[in-house]
């Protein structure tokens, strides 16, 4: 899997903000011109207007639309605080986009996200002929792409694992109960013990199954290694060489 263009820097304009939650934000901003990107792609960002905290912040591309990127983010410290509170106008710090994306498919595909994890793989919905969404959460109140996911008119499946919406469970039991049979392409994005625990349920099996890994970025271009994970294929950036690995190569 490559990147499918080259990167570059920009200071960007918010042009949209949605408040999705308490703490969870739809970003949208104006590009000078389309990009090129596969699901799986992410950016770094920082707020344009301070060098504290030095770092820019890793975000999953979310949608591109009429020359504005998107971003689902959830304030988790200082710079996606300083991020949330940006004003339409206001300019961030911009490098994409970054990382392998997902490869393309052939055959029956199923996406599945677990919470946050919707935002590296919501786009395979508007690229990929006929998926099946398997979208999960602990509760209802944490499906925060829900709205966003039916006006793409996509056949989805809810899970929460409290039971309080959809089907009763995490994403992978629902996965492993719903399609017991499933021979195709699978498509992932999730915490890491959702990731394990499809590793496990493939184990053996007839599937092609990609995971985007979620994981803490210092540089985003693969200098520091400060992401690096144990594959069987050695040692690997989850910035530079991911975040989409085949889930056959990881160990977890």
């Amino acid at each position: 899997m490559q990147q499918e263009s080259m990167t570059e820097q920009k200071n960007l304009p918010l042009v949209e903000k949605t408040r999705l939650s308490d703490d969870v934000y739809l970003l949208g901003f104006e590009m000078p011109g389309a990009i090129q990107f596969r699901a799986g792609q992410f950016a770094m960002l920082r707020a344009a207007h301070s060098l504290d905290p030095f770092l820019r912040r890793p975000l999953a591309i979310f949608r591109q639309e009429n020359h504005i990127v998107y971003f689902l983010m959830q304030v988790k410290g200082k710079g996606t605080k300083q991020l949330s509170s940006m004003q339409p106008g206001d300019t961030t710090d911009i490098l994409l986009p970054l990382g392998n994306g997902f490869p393309d498919t052939e055959g029956d595909c199923l996406i599945l996200a677990g919470g946050m994890g919707i935002a590296p793989v919501f786009s395979l919905l508007l690229s990929t002929e006929k998926p099946t969404l398997i979208y999960g959460a602990r509760t209802e109140s944490e499906l925060f792409a829900l709205d966003i996911i039916r006006e793409t008119n996509s056949e989805f499946i809810i899970s929460t694992d409290d039971g309080s919406t959809g089907e009763k469970g995490d994403v992978i039991s629902v996965f492993s109960r719903l399609f017991p049979d499933f021979h195709g392409n699978i498509l992932a994005c999730g915490p890491d013990a959702m990731i394990s625990s499809l590793r496990r349920a493939t184990e053996g099996k007839n599937v092609r199954a990609f995971a985007s890994l979620e994981a803490r970025m210092a540089c985003g271009v693969g200098a520091c290694s400060g992401c690096a994970i144990r594959t069987k294929n050695g040692m690997k950036r989850v910035c530079r060489d991911g975040p989409v690995f085949d889930i056959a190569e990881l160990i977890m």
